[in-house]
């Protein structure tokens, strides 16, 4: 659960500003990060909106339990995770005012709790944001920290649950933080240097999936798969970790984004290839990604789109992945 002060540096990087004078049981308020689209003349006076501090069940087609956004004025109501893309896409269709620093505030959703986050230095708004797409490396020590994932039966045990094969696990490196209960993916640059760790929680848990940062810092723009990366041949990309080692069963030419929310320096990391086949979830935050990959690397995609029933690649059999992208590449496995 996202605690207090958490969430007020989620909203201030939201552009919204909380009202620690006003109060509501259960609520941290703050005037509503919408308002620009949703309120008289653009601006709520008299701040409205509020972020839950406790978690709720079976919000919409949510299974988890989590903690909602509501605005008392316009009624926007969201799951708080999600505040960040929603906000994104509103700011994207009809740009208005100073544009919200996503990354910074989903970087603190998506932070454990005892992560050492400096709330001194949430800039004021009229704080110009930096947001550096510099890449740096890791040391390899970071990395030998945490053992590999066939050291611990549980672990091995999820993965197949997952039908994650011995072979993949082994050309991914998997590795498991015990302290996290995470399965944990090393990612690797073009150059196959250090820059970052993805892990997954093999337990229940409302954010599954955790990103791991050094000295403070998490590199945006790597892709998982860079290192094996050939751009001679047809690029498979996929949405998240499992997604990936999911299809690196049946196609090795795959590459993950770590996300649907793709920025154009990102993409434009991964450009050149000779074709691209995506196949990323079937939703919204499917189409999303979709939509930004046509935009910046042009309409030559190829767009392949998992049932409703299947979901997303990670969840896929071999069988329904061959089925899936036959005729949309070569397989090589």
């Amino acid at each position: 659960m996202i605690k207090r002060d958490r969430i007020a540096a989620v909203l201030a990087y939201l552009n919204a500003k909380v009202d620690n004078e006003k109060h509501r049981t259960g609520w941290v308020i703050s005037t509503c990060p919408f308002a620009r689209w949703t309120h008289e003349q653009g601006v709520d006076r008299n701040p409205s909106f509020g972020v839950s501090t406790s978690e709720s069940s079976n919000i919409g087609e949510r299974r988890h339990r989590a903690q909602v956004y509501h605005c008392f004025s316009c009624q926007k109501t969201g799951i708080f995770e999600d505040l960040p893309f929603n906000l994104r896409e509103l700011y994207r269709a009809d740009p208005k005012g100073e544009r919200p620093a996503y990354g910074k505030a989903l970087e603190i959703i998506v932070a454990e709790e005892e992560d050492d986050i400096d709330f001194d230095g949430i800039p004021d708004f009229d704080e110009p944001m930096i947001d550096p797409d510099e890449v740096i490396a890791w040391p390899e020590f970071y990395l030998e920290s945490f053992r590999s994932v066939f050291a611990f039966e549980r672990a091995v045990d999820y993965l197949q649950t997952r039908q994650i094969t011995e072979r993949v696990a082994q050309v991914l490196d998997l590795r498991f933080d015990t302290s996290r209960d995470r399965v944990c993916f090393p990612i690797r640059d073009f150059d196959s240097r250090l820059v970052g760790l993805h892990g997954r929680t093999i337990s229940d848990h409302p954010m599954p999936y955790y990103a791991y940062g050094y000295e403070n810092r998490r590199n945006r723009l790597p892709w998982l798969g860079e290192q094996w990366f050939n751009l001679d041949k047809t690029v498979l990309l996929v949405e998240s970790v499992f997604d990936l080692a999911s299809v690196r069963r049946v196609y090795n030419n795959a590459a993950c984004g770590l996300s649907s929310g793709l920025s154009d320096a990102k993409i434009k990391r991964i450009d050149g290839a000779v074709q691209y086949v995506t196949l990323y979830d079937h939703g919204t935050g499917g189409d999303r990604a979709r939509e930004r990959l046509d935009a910046v690397l042009g309409k030559g995609i190829r767009h392949l789109i998992p049932t409703k029933a299947q979901g997303d690649p990670g969840n896929m059999t071999e069988e329904e992945l061959f089925k899936t992208l036959a005729g949309a590449l070569v397989f090589d496995n």
